[in-house]
This record gives structure tokens, C-alpha cells and sequence, in this order.
């Protein structure tokens, strides 16, 4: 392929094409005992994950887990310990055929909770399946994700700290994009096809969160129902530098909030030319017609346009930077990934635009994929499909979102530090009232093989979230540390213990609220089947 052409596939992702501004992911990696290692070797191996093995594997699993905190129920500016029993059932599928490339890894967890009468269910999905229904023209991406995460902002990632289900939230989203692709000779390709996206976040008990008179960020529920319909028309080969693409698209939503009876109409075109070998200048132009309802409801209809560059310094590494104007609001993006060596790596990622949160997951969902043990990736960037950092978010606003992430495997290390910064300022809300939010946290994750069978691993993580409402500010300063040791008792079980500390500070119109630092053991095991 051309690398004009290549370069002009990366703004508009193939699997569902695009003419929308998109606010990407965060970079970084897991902080799972033993997964760092394997993640890294599979971007190390072939920049998008180590594939499975041709044809079908299944991987069954079953864990077993008993935690234990001193602060699960911060009630009363006293904190209640408890027992955690958690039974972890999993399947891993891996498909690699001629008419199907497809992983799916499910993770539900059944928990029970010896104080507060809590008794849950926690589905945990990452599934991908692209589907060859017609060789070369006729084709379906199928796309599924579910998490639970913590409803308001200021936690580690998952496993660090234990969560009552009061301030818990299951998230769930599903896609299915059909579409047919016509190949003109070196010409050209043209394709048409729609996509049809489900979405929902639901607390698992509606109560405030822990250890407050009233919420931080009230979240209610909320669901959204989408279709796009999108056709598409890329140059070939035959133009050798120069490269164009047309992008037309329709997206009517339903659901709650400002999600009900939104639309997004849009009209691209994209120019590429090469430059040189390596680099090539990129530049699209077009019009936006966009209706979100909400107090105050938004619409904005005008030109879009972009001007920028795709780069390819080295044969692992592609760096891709845009300007423009999009929405009516300036937008810069930035999507890199550079090898320092042939063992680390910089991943970076900035993006603005005007979104919500579950088109947001939405869109990362269906223009990521996922590596062979799956993990989400993007072009060859780790990426986070949820943060537990930064909450939930349910209203349109304006995001920017900025993420550094360094890794770095060793003979018997394995490293990933990461920076990432998040800010949201609130365009339109289901219910009038509403904040602002600036967020940002630092984290870094050892792990080092002491023995054949044994791995240690550190996380340390400091942050902050500052919101500013009507009324007044306030912020939340986090910090995290979390040590773990696995060990493989034999080829199919592991077993595994883990100590975390979490302190949450309150400062602004929060001040006052109790600052209880937070332990938690866990010790576990897996076997696989």
C-alpha cells in the first residue's frame, strides 16, 4: 500500500468509518500480575498484539478469591471492613480462519460481600470478530465490551481497591457493522455499509458515594441506541502520491439524556500526498450538521476542515498529527508510536472534540482490536477502554484528552509509565446544573521475574480531579500503591497474593470530607482447563 494511502486510512478507521471529530482512548497498558509481560511481548512482536494460532482455540478457566478491606462502606466518616469471596469463571477463544478473525475473552465475576448485604454479578466482556461473508466484497465486524468501574472519579485501576456496589457502575456496549467493499482494479475501492451500536451504564445500587453527604458527580443511568449509515470512496495505487477519499455518513441516536433524538450528518473529503517516502501531508475538508438535545440543547451546522502530516521515521514507528476545525470547535489530534529501541517503546495520544461519554467508548470500541489475550490496542497503541480515574461522564461537553505511555521489557523486567491528562467542559446536561472537571495522574508498573515461576510486580499511581461547579470548587487528590506476587504451581494453575493502599484527599467545598486510607488483601488462584 502506498503511504499515501496508508496515511489517509488512519483518519478515517476502516472497521467503522468515521467522519466525526473522535476524542481517542488513553494509552496504557494492564496492571494484571502477569499479564504486563505478555502484553508488551505481543506489540513488541508485531505492533497490534501476538496473533492466535490458525484455526480455533478455547481457553476455560475458574478462580477463586477471598479479599479483605478496612474501609468498603465509608458511612459516617467510619469505614467498615469486610470480606470479599469472589468465584471468577473465564473463557478465552481465539479464531484465526479464512473466514474469521475473531477473540473473545469473558470474564464475569460472582462476589459476595460479608458486610453491606451485597451480593453481585460483575460481567466483564472484550469480544472481536471480523466475519468474511463473501470474500473480498461482503464483510461483518462484530464488536462487544462490558466493565464494571467505579461511578465517581479518584480510583486505581481495577483490582487496587475494593468498591462498594453503591458506587459501582456496569457498563455494557455492543455493535454489529455490515458492509460490502468493491475494489476498482489500482482505481480505487468504494464501500457501504451502516452500523448498529448499543450502549448502557447502570449503577449496581443507587446510593451516594462513599463517605459523602452528596455526590461528587451525579450519574444516573443511561443507555444509547445508535445507527450509521456511511459510504465511502479511496483512491488507488494508481494515483502513486496523491490519494483522496470521500466520507458521507448519517448517525441517529435514541436513548436518555442528551443522547435522545441526537444526529450527526457529514460529508469528507480527505487528501493525502507523499511527500517523500516516509512523510506524507494530509488535509480533509467538509460539512457538519449535528443536533444533541439537553439543557441547553446544541446544534451547530458548518465546514470542517484539518490540515496536518503522517510520519514514518522508522520501520516501527508512525506518528500521524492533524489541526483543524471541527464541530465549530478547534480540534488537534495526535496519535504516535515510536521505538526508542527494539524493546521500548513511546506511545502518545491528544485529541479534542465534543462527545459523550458512551459515544466515546462507542467509538473506541469499534476502532480498536484486540491482541490474541484481548487486550485492547489501536494502530499498535495499548489503549484503556475505561478509566476508572476519571469516572463516568454522561453529559456533552467539550474533551480534551492527552496520554503518554513508555514501556519497556527487559530480560527479567517488564516496565510501562504512564501520563495522562483529561479535561471536561460541560456543554449541555440531561438536568440543568452540571461541572467542569480537569483530572490527571502519573502511574507506573513494575514487573520482574524473581524466579522461573515467580513474578513480583509494584504499582504506584498519584493524581488529581479538580471540578468546578456553579457554586464552588473542589478537588480529590488520589494516591495508590499496590504490590503483588504470582506464582505458577504448575502448567494449567497459579496462584497469586496482592496488597494495596489507597488515601483519597479532600480539598475546596469538599474540604471535611474523611480522608480514610484504604488496605486490601487478596489472595487467589486460576486454574485453566
Amino acid at each position: 500500500m502506498p503511504p499515501a494511502v496508508a496515511a489517509l486510512l488512519l483518519i478515517a478507521p476502516p472497521l467503522v468509518p468515521s467522519a466525526q471529530a473522535q476524542v481517542l482512548a488513553d494509552t496504557g497498558t494492564t496492571v494484571q500480575v502477569g499479564a504486563l509481560r505478555q502484553q508488551l511481548e505481543g506489540l513488541l512482536n508485531t505492533g497490534a498484539g501476538a496473533p492466535g494460532n490458525p484455526g480455533w482455540t478455547f481457553v476455560p478457566a475458574i478462580g477463586a478469591q477471598e479479599s479483605w478491606t478496612n474501609q468498603l462502606l465509608e458511612t459516617n466518616s467510619t469505614g467498615k471492613s469486610s470480606f470479599i469471596t469472589a468465584l471468577l469463571p473465564s473463557i478465552l477463544i481465539n479464531g484465526q480462519t479464512d473466514r474469521t478473525t475473531t477473540t473473545v475473552n469473558y470474564a464475569p465475576a460472582l462476589e459476595y460481600y460479608s458486610n453491606g448485604n451485597q451480593t453481585q454479578v460483575n460481567q466483564d466482556l472484550n469480544a472481536a470478530s471480523l466475519i468474511t461473508v463473501m470474500p473480498e466484497h461482503l464483510f461483518l465486524d462484530l464488536r462487544g465490551y462490558a466493565a464494571v468501574q467505579p461511578t465517581y472519579a479518584g480510583y486505581g485501576p481495577a483490582g487496587t481497591t475494593a468498591v462498594s456496589n453503591q458506587d459501582q457502575t456496569q457498563t455494557l456496549s455492543f455493535s454489529a457493522h455490515p458492509y460490502l467493499r468493491q475494489a476498482f482494479d489500482d482505481f480505487g475501492t468504494a464501500e457501504l455499509g451502516a452500523t448498529v451500536s448499543y450502549a448502557s451504564q447502570n449503577g449496581l445500587a443507587n446510593s451516594l458515594s462513599s463517605g459523602q453527604s452528596t455526590p461528587i458527580v451525579p450519574v444516573p443511568g443511561q443507555n444509547l441506541t445508535s445507527e450509521q449509515e456511511y459510504f465511502s470512496l479511496v483512491s488507488g495505487s494508481a494515483f502513486g502520491r496523491a490519494s483522496a477519499g470521500l466520507m458521507v455518513s448519517g448517525n441517529q441516536s435514541t436513548g436518555t439524556g442528551v443522547m435522545n433524538n441526537a444526529y450527526q450528518n457529514a460529508a469528507v473529503m480527505n487528501l493525502g500526498y507523499a511527500l517523500t517516502r516516509n512523510l506524507t501531508a494530509l488535509a480533509s475538508f467538509g460539512y457538519d450538521d449535528i443536533h444533541y438535545a439537553g439543557i441547553p440543547p446544541y446544534n451547530y451546522s458548518g465546514v470542517q476542515w484539518s490540515v496536518g502530516g503522517h510520519w514514518i521515521p522508522n520501520p516501527d514507528s508512525s506518528i500521524t498529527v492533524t489541526y483543524g476545525s471541527q464541530q465549530g470547535e478547534p480540534s488537534a489530534q495526535v496519535d504516535a508510536s515510536y521505538a526508542l529501541t527494539a524493546r521500548t517503546r513511546i506511545y502518545a495520544r491528544y485529541s479534542e472534540g465534543i462527545t459523550t461519554g458512551l459515544e466515546q467508548l462507542l467509538n473506541n470500541m469499534n476502532g480498536s482490536s484486540l491482541d490474541a489475550a484481548g487486550n485492547p490496542v489501536a494502530g499498535g497503541v495499548p489503549i484503556q477502554l475505561a478509566n476508572s480515574f476519571y469516572g463516568i461522564q454522561n453529559n456533552l461537553a467539550r474533551m480534551t484528552n492527552a496520554s503518554v505511555t513508555m514501556t519497556v521489557l527487559r530480560e527479567r523486567d517488564s516496565i510501562s509509565l504512564t501520563f495522562s491528562r483529561q479535561q471536561s467542559q460541560q456543554i449541555a446536561a440531561a438536568t440543568a446544573g452540571g461541572q467542569n472537571s480537569t483530572g490527571w495522574y502519573g502511574s507506573l508498573t513494575w514487573q520482574r521475574s524473581l524466579w522461573p515461576d515467580l513474578n513480583a510486580a509494584a504499582f504506584v499511581e498519584w493524581g488529581t480531579n479538580q471540578y468546578t461547579p456553579a457554586s464552588a470548587g473542589q478537588n480529590a487528590d488520589t494516591l495508590v500503591l499496590s504490590l503483588n506476587l504470582s506464582y505458577v504451581v504448575s502448567r494449567t494453575i497459579s496462584a497469586y497474593a496482592q496488597y494495596s493502599w489507597t488515601r483519597q484527599t479532600y480539598t475546596g467545598s469538599a474540604d471535611g470530607l474523611p480522608t480514610l486510607p484504604t488496605d486490601l488483601i487478596v489472595i487467589g488462584a486460576r486454574k485453566t482447563f
